[in-house]
């Protein structure tokens, strides 16, 4: 049971890398800006990863934090902040207006993704499936949040 689930999660994360090159690989071919690049890389990473799940791995996640609403709020502001600052930055059209509401979709994708397939997925079926400690889930799961973001390097 461990070894087809421990299977899964690896298809699961290796073939998602694949994906997000494949796309950055065509929309760069064609030319597409890196905004648009990087939109249609969460949407169709968030496309595959959720298929994915609903149809084979079938990791429950769970949506309901025991954390209040207000704690969740004051933990995550500065960096969401400082990740809206960058994406503005990034935009390289439109007016103010155009590139504040084009970095705010574009950091909820972003962390929408990212939240549902690492905790969702990831250190869920460390916690659940493999019995491992909480402390040796979220490394696990933390390396391969970061590994995945190594292929971010290619776009400095």
């Amino acid at each position: 049971m461990k070894r087809s689930y421990t299977y899964k999660l690896a298809v699961l994360y290796l073939v998602n890398i694949l994906i997000m090159f494949a796309i950055s690989t065509i929309c760069a071919l064609c030319h597409f800006s890196d905004q648009f690049t990087m939109m249609v890389e969460v949407c169709g990473e968030f496309l595959f990863v959720y298929t994915l799940n609903h149809f084979w791995i079938k990791s429950q996640i769970f949506l309901k934090s025991n954390i209040p609403f207000r704690s969740q709020i004051s933990v995550n502001t500065v960096s969401f902040i400082l990740v809206l600052c960058y994406l503005i930055a990034i935009v390289d059209h439109g007016t103010f207006s155009e590139k504040f509401m084009l970095s705010i979709i574009s950091a909820l994708l972003f962390a929408i993704t990212e939240e549902y397939l690492f905790r969702g997925i990831i250190l869920g079926s460390f916690l659940r499936q493999f019995n491992f400690s909480m402390f040796t889930s979220v490394i696990f799961c933390s390396l391969l949040f970061g590994m995945t973001h190594l292929m971010n390097l290619g776009r400095l």
